[in-house]
């Protein structure tokens, strides 16, 4: 992506990226670099509900990429307990 496209103020830079384009320049290089630095994760969080609306229902790999981000969200939940 272009520089500008991580220039958001909105969740998910629904306004600057797609949401696999999300997933894929944003929340999981963000999720390595605090793992490879032993930074601290954060708290409970919720992507799933936001890809339902998200993505097409004729997206051949709806089901399961919210599948994946529900497992996600799951571990996240239980660590926030």
């Amino acid at each position: 992506p272009q520089p500008h496209q991580f220039n958001s103020t909105q969740p998910f830079f629904m306004d600057t990226m797609e949401p696999l384009e999300w997933l894929q320049w944003v929340l999981i290089p963000r999720m390595h670099d605090l793992l490879e630095n032993n930074q601290p994760l954060p708290g409970a969080f919720a992507v799933a509900p936001y890809y339902e609306m998200a993505l097409a229902t004729d997206h051949p790999q709806r089901a399961l990429i919210l599948a994946e981000l529900e497992k996600l969200d799951a571990l996240f939940a239980d660590d926030a307990s």
